[in-house]
Parts: structure tokens; C-alpha cells; sequence
């Protein structure tokens, strides 16, 4: 999720195809934190990694409070967690350091590789 002059936006990889994260109507939007994310932005970008799923990496940027709160990327998360979920695909989850606890736990991903560094993987 870049930030460009200022403002976040969603990106497909590969591709580039980028999109605005803010919302402008209150009506369509949810706040976390700092951030107002549109239904719309959140609904693009969810369908568009449904669609990628078995493109052998998908990268989730990321999984936060909108996600322990079971919105955002979590019901997709959940689906590709799923024993029923068409595979295999590697998942890269980009979570912050102070939720890395409380994502594991919510999510069950007790037996995930946690990494700090992209040199890790």
C-alpha cells in the first residue's frame, strides 16, 4: 500500500494498478485509526486477490485492526486458511510488529513462519 502525495492507496502486484484507500462519504467508508477506508477501495481490492489466488504467492498488506475486527482482508483470510480453499498457495502477510501476537492467535496461524526481514523468507 503505497502513500502517495499524502494519501494511501491499494496496488496490485503485478501489474501496478493502483487505487485510492480513502473514502470521501462517511456512508460508505470505516475508520481505523488514522485512516477512512472505502467500502468500494476494500471491495476491489478483496476481489481482485480472490481472483489472483492462485497466482502461487499472494501478499496481503496488510492484516491489522480492520482485520481482527473481521473486516477488510479477514473473511478472505479465513477463506484461504480454510481447509476447503483452492491451492497451494504461499501467503505473505504483512502485519505490525505489535499485532503479530494477537493476528496469530485470531487467525490461527500458530504454525506460520514469522519474519522481520524480507531476507528471512
Amino acid at each position: 500500500m503505497p502513500d502517495i502525495s499524502d494519501e494511501r492507496y491499494f496496488e496490485s502486484m503485478p501489474g501496478g494498478v493502483q487505487w485510492p484507500l480513502k473514502g470521501i462519504d462517511d456512508d460508505t467508508c470505516t475508520e481505523v485509526g488514522r485512516f477512512r477506508i472505502s467500502h468500494a477501495s476494500m471491495s476491489r481490492a478483496v476481489d481482485w486477490l480472490s481472483s489472483n489466488r492462485t497466482a502461487g504467492w499472494l501478499v496481503i498488506d496488510e492484516i491489522g485492526r480492520l482485520e481482527l475486527r473481521g473486516e477488510g482482508f479477514a473473511p478472505l483470510l479465513s477463506s484461504l486458511l480454510s481447509d476447503t480453499a483452492p491451492g497451494p498457495i504461499n501467503l505473505l502477510l504483512v502485519i505490525r510488529a505489535t499485532l503479530v501476537d494477537e493476528a496469530i492467535r485470531h487467525f490461527g496461524l500458530e504454525h506460520a513462519h514469522t519474519v522481520s526481514t524480507l531476507n528471512e523468507i
